[in-house]
């Protein structure tokens, strides 16, 4: 081979991989199209948008909302990295841009994720774009409310199908409780959650 003819190889290998490198990563928009799911796989991508909608519908179902979404959720899905052993298996960043708040779950893919954790993110953001939809404007750098940790527990032991009896037992063994008669009575102790989590 001439000294052309291996230049000429040489350029083209390595043009095609910068090209490789800079075309966009795969993804998949779920039915509802609220949902862009960025990786590698395609199984893996139609899984998690199977797993957002069902989660979604189960939580329209609970508050027996139509789906009136209008902030999409980017789901980006990373491998593991041996070099950044500290990532975590989930991060939501939520922020406003110049366009309006932006929704983005990062999910770090290892061979033990957990699809409760998944669902439980999944959840969070769902929320997330609930409570702030008709708050498209807020100034950068705002700070946000996520969803209580009691109002995600309730909402995944109440999706169908679902064995609630850790729930029923975490509350018999609770020994705080409260007739619903004097609840409903004592409307003070709701002042204690935050506009958002009242607003569902």
């Amino acid at each position: 081979m001439n000294r052309h003819a291996i230049f000429t190889l040489i350029m083209s290998i390595f043009l095609a991989q910068r090209a490789m490198l800079a075309a966009p990563p795969e993804r998949s928009v779920s039915p509802s199209r609220q949902f862009i799911v960025y990786g590698a796989d395609a199984k893996l991508r139609g899984a998690v948008s199977d797993l957002a909608e069902a989660t979604k519908t189960n939580i329209l179902s609970l508050l027996q909302k139509p789906d009136g979404w209008k902030t999409p959720i980017v789901v980006n899905l990373q491998l593991a990295q041996a070099n950044l052993p500290e990532m975590p298996p989930a991060a939501l960043h939520f922020s406003q841009t110049g366009f309006g708040l932006k929704l983005q779950l990062d999910l770090t893919i290892t061979s033990t994720l957990d699809g409760s954790l998944v669902e439980r993110e999944l959840l969070r953001a769902i929320l997330l774009e609930m409570i702030y939809r008709q708050q498209p404007d807020l100034a950068p750098g705002t700070a946000y409310v996520e969803p209580p940790e009691w109002l995600l527990d309730g909402v995944l032991a109440l999706t169908p199908g679902r064995d609630r009896g850790p729930l029923v037992e975490a509350i018999l063994l609770s020994d705080k409780i409260v007739p619903l008669e004097e609840f409903l009575r004592q409307p003070r102790k709701l002042s204690g959650l935050d506009s958002p989590a009242r607003l569902l």
